[in-house]
This record gives C-alpha cells, sequence and structure tokens, in this order.
C-alpha cells in the first residue's frame, strides 16, 4: 500500500505486484485441492485497475469465487459490478473513523461521506460489506469515538454487513510506535509479545485513558 497512515507498520511504499498468470495457477491448484473461494490478501487490492482487471478476470474464468480488501475511495458503480460480475462475495474496507477531523490527523485520504457512499455502493450491489474500525487513533476523544460506533450502527440499514472495532495497536515500525508524542499517544507497554496476548489497550491518548478506550471497543 503507498498510502502513509501513521498506525501502519507497512511502510515499504515501492508496491509489488503478482504475476496474473502466476495467480493463475494457484488459483487451478487450489480448486483441485477442493477449495471454492479464496480471501486476496491485499490491503488494497483496487491500486492498479489493469492489474486488478486481470485478477479478477482469472477469478470469474476459473470459477473462483473470493473475498478482499479495499480502499473505500476506490470504490465506485463501475468497480462494484466488476466485483459482483467476477465473483466477489465480500469486500472489507478500513473505516477506521466516523470522524471527519480524526480521519484528517491519520492522513487517510477518506471522509465520513466516501466510507458512506463506498458502503452503499457494495451493498447495493448484494455484496457483503466489513468495516474495520479503530478507537484510540490520535486526537480521540469519547465524543469522537462515540461518532464512530454511532456511525456504523447508522451505516446497518445500508449496507454494512458487518464491523470490527480495535483499539489502536502502536506496531512496531510504524510512526506511531516511533514518534507516540507527535500523535498525542502514549505507549504504556512496548513489549509486543503481551500485545495478542493480553488484548487490552496498550496506549492512552490526550483525553481517553487505556481503561476508557477498553470500556468503548467492548461496548462498540
Amino acid at each position: 500500500c503507498p498510502f502513509n497512515c501513521p498506525f501502519c507498520a507497512s511502510h515499504e511504499r515501492k508496491v509489488k505486484f503478482r504475476n496474473p498468470e502466476n495467480v493463475r495457477k494457484e488459483i487451478i491448484l487450489l480448486k483441485k485441492q477442493g477449495y471454492e473461494s479464496v480471501y486476496v490478501l491485499d490491503e488494497n487490492f483496487v491500486i492498479k485497475e489493469k492489474h486488478f482487471g486481470e485478477i479478477i478476470r482469472i477469478m470469474k474464468q476459473e470459477d473462483m469465487k473470493y473475498r478482499m480488501e479495499m480502499r473505500a475511495d476506490r470504490v465506485n458503480e463501475e468497480i462494484a459490478e466488476k466485483l459482483k460480475q467476477t465473483g466477489c462475495r465480500y469486500v472489507a474496507l478500513g473505516i477506521e473513523s466516523g470522524d471527519n477531523e480524526i480521519l484528517k490527523r491519520i492522513n487517510k485520504g477518506t471522509t465520513v461521506e466516501i466510507n458512506k457512499k463506498a458502503i452503499e455502493i457494495l451493498g447495493k450491489k448484494g455484496i457483503y460489506v466489513k468495516g474495520f474500525f479503530i478507537i484510540g487513533l490520535p486526537g480521540e476523544t469519547e465524543q469522537s469515538a462515540k461518532k464512530t460506533i454511532e456511525f456504523a450502527e447508522k451505516m446497518r440499514e445500508r449496507g454494512l454487513s458487518s464491523a470490527d472495532f480495535y483499539a489502536l495497536t502502536p506496531f512496531p515500525g510504524s510512526p506511531i510506535w516511533d514518534n507516540p508524542e507527535q500523535y498525542g499517544i502514549k505507549i504504556l507497554d512496548r513489549n509486543y509479545d503481551n500485545y495478542l496476548q493480553k488484548g487490552d489497550p496498550v496506549i492512552e491518548t490526550e483525553y481517553l485513558s487505556n481503561k476508557k478506550i477498553k470500556k468503548l471497543v467492548d461496548g462498540a
């Protein structure tokens, strides 16, 4: 992914593209093993439309259903129709927040309106839409966190099939890990081995304690 969200640890900005025919060989092999669908492990599958088009054409030709992830600002009617026609059953969107000020602070390059439109377009095509949300982003307050939760609730009736809520995790290598003070974040535990085992937030913002963040995530 060539974008620059401060919570992301994937910071090699040069995008690498798989050879579509190699993907075809893998799809054929998986079908022989009895698999009927695959998850395309790409955080931004629709970054280059020509390459994306070649891959989904192969999915259709080989009759392989698939699920994938993409940015909300890449969703439009044409792409959504291509996804539907080539066997896409599930799209995950990194929505992150329901507050425009928070989205601006994390350099997401999207807005609440862009996210809303993407969900509605995909939902109308009958594609399952999952939203990823983060509580505890730079500048997060209880009010902004509640706006995020309310946005997800509102979009349930407009195409959002499910939502995953996470506490901000300062992944090693991310800008927030390297310079938390710059983002108004305090890292409480830098032993990354503990993060997924404990499951509790290891950060606090200028306005939210880690206990408050946990309460908001659990409530969401």
